[in-house]
């Protein structure tokens, strides 16, 4: 099997990304929404957190990661969202600068991600989405950002 590259997949708006979920044979629709919040539930693969806004640029890398990691088109990550709530009282987030913004995922949280024009634009993403994604409001976020990055505070 060809090994897939982050080349190969192209960065796209969200609301482009939003339109191939959609389509089949993926076939993923809307189940719950809340703003730009929005989960979403496939009949053959797995379930995941949507929250981009429409215009938001997503990079190829967080495309593929999404659809090989998350929607598993190459491999599915097993997990469950109650099994993470269970045994979770700090939610770790990551965020990656890029030279088009930033964008974040959660170790904690499977098939979380967000993106922005700004740090602090996807700071409060994250904010409202793990805890939209977990269905919980008594998480404690922990930020981490790349090294050698200025953030304001």
């Amino acid at each position: 099997m060809e090994e897939l590259r982050a080349d190969s997949f192209p960065s796209m708006r969200a609301k482009r990304l939003l339109a191939v979920l959609k389509r089949q044979p993926l076939g993923y629709r809307v189940v719950r929404q809340t703003g730009s919040h929005r989960r979403l539930r496939s009949p053959r693969y797995p379930p995941f957190t949507f929250a981009f806004h429409d215009k938001t640029t997503i990079s190829a890398d967080l495309v593929r990661k999404i659809l090989v990691n998350d929607v598993g088109l190459m491999r599915v990550k097993r997990g469950s969202y109650s099994d993470v709530e269970e045994r979770m009282e700090t939610v770790r987030v990551i965020y990656h600068h890029e030279s088009d913004g930033w964008w974040a995922e959660s170790p904690d949280v499977e098939r979380w991600y967000a993106a922005g024009e700004t740090y602090a634009e996807v700071a409060k993403l994250a904010e409202e989405g793990i805890r939209f994604a977990l269905e919980r409001d008594d998480v404690v976020l922990e930020h981490f950002v790349p090294a050698g990055e200025s953030v304001a505070a």
